[in-house]
C-alpha cells in the first residue's frame, strides 16, 4: 500500500511539475511575443540582451510590478469579497507570531502586536494581492491612514500598516542583496538589510515621496503566482483553504 501511495506521489508531483513548466514557456512565450510587437525587434533584442547581461554580472533583474500590499479588519471577510467582486484567489496563507515580528517592527510600527495574518490572492491575469490582518488592530483604525511624518526618515512618511489602507507596493526581481548593494551606492535608503523567509528575498526602501516600495525574490514561487495562481488557487479554494470562504 505505501509503495502504490508513493508511487502515486510520484506521478502526480511529476504531472505538477510538468503542468508548471508547460504553462511558465507558453506565459513566457505569449509574454515575449506581445513585447515583440510592442517595441519592434531592436528594441526588444536590445531588453533582452540587457536582462542577460544583468544576470551574468550578478545584478539581479526587475520582472515588473509584483503586488500591492492592503490592510484589513477581517482576513476571511476580505478573502471572500475580492473573490466575489474580482475573481481572486487565495494562494497561500502564512502566520506571523512572537520572535518573528522583532525583524519588522520598526517597518510595521506594530510594537505590542500579537499576531500578523497575510496572504497572496492572485488574479487570472496574473496580479497579486497581499492582504494583512493584524492583532491587535491598531486604536481608532477605523479611519484612514494619516501617512504621519517620521522624524527618523528625512523627507519620508511612517504608515501604520495595522490600520486599514495600502501599505507598499512591491517589484519582483532576482538577487535582492545585489539590488541592495547597488541602490545604496546611488544613496537609497533601506529600511532593513536583506531578509529571507518563506521561501523569499526581501528589502524595503522608500521613493523620493516617502512611499514604501519593497524589492522580492519569490524564486520558482513566481511562476505559480503568476499566470498558474488563479488556476492553483481555485483548487485551494475547495481544499486547504476552503474555510476563508465560508
Amino acid at each position: 500500500m505505501l509503495s502504490k501511495l508513493l508511487r502515486f506521489g510520484v506521478k502526480t508531483g511529476a504531472k505538477v511539475a510538468v503542468l508548471a513548466g508547460t504553462g511558465w514557456a507558453i506565459s513566457e512565450a505569449v509574454k515575449n511575443v506581445g513585447e515583440l510587437r510592442e517595441v519592434g525587434k531592436e528594441e526588444w533584442l536590445v531588453r533582452k540582451e540587457r536582462e542577460l547581461r544583468a544576470l551574468w554580472e550578478g545584478r539581479g533583474i526587475n520582472w515588473g510590478l509584483g503586488h500591492c500590499g492592503v490592510t484589513v479588519t477581517d482576513f476571511e471577510k476580505s478573502v471572500q469579497w475580492y473573490n466575489r467582486v474580482f475573481g481572486m484567489k487565495l494562494m497561500n496563507y502564512l502566520e506571523i507570531t512572537g520572535d518573528d515580528l522583532k525583524p519588522v517592527e520598526r517597518l510595521y510600527h506594530t510594537e505590542g502586536l500579537r499576531l500578523v495574518r497575510l496572504g497572496f490572492m492572485a488574479s487570472r491575469s496574473g496580479n497579486v494581492l497581499e492582504v494583512f490582518e493584524f492583532d491587535p488592530p491598531l486604536p481608532g483604525s477605523d479611519k484612514p491612514n494619516p501617512f504621519e511624518f517620521d522624524p527618523e526618515l528625512p523627507g519620508a512618511y511612517r504608515e501604520d500598516w495595522n490600520r486599514p489602507g495600502y501599505t507598499h507596493i512591491a517589484f519582483n526581481v532576482t538577487n535582492v542583496p545585489g539590488w541592495v548593494s547597488r541602490l545604496k551606492r546611488e544613496g537609497v535608503e533601506f529600511m532593513n538589510e536583506p531578509v529571507h523567509s518563506s521561501g523569499a528575498d526581501w528589502a524595503f526602501f522608500r521613493d523620493p515621496d516617502g512611499n514604501l516600495i519593497e524589492i522580492i525574490d519569490l524564486h520558482a514561487s513566481r511562476i505559480a503566482l503568476g499566470r498558474l495562481g488563479c488556476v492553483i488557487g481555485e483548487i485551494f479554494k475547495h481544499t486547504t483553504f476552503a474555510n476563508f470562504y465560508k
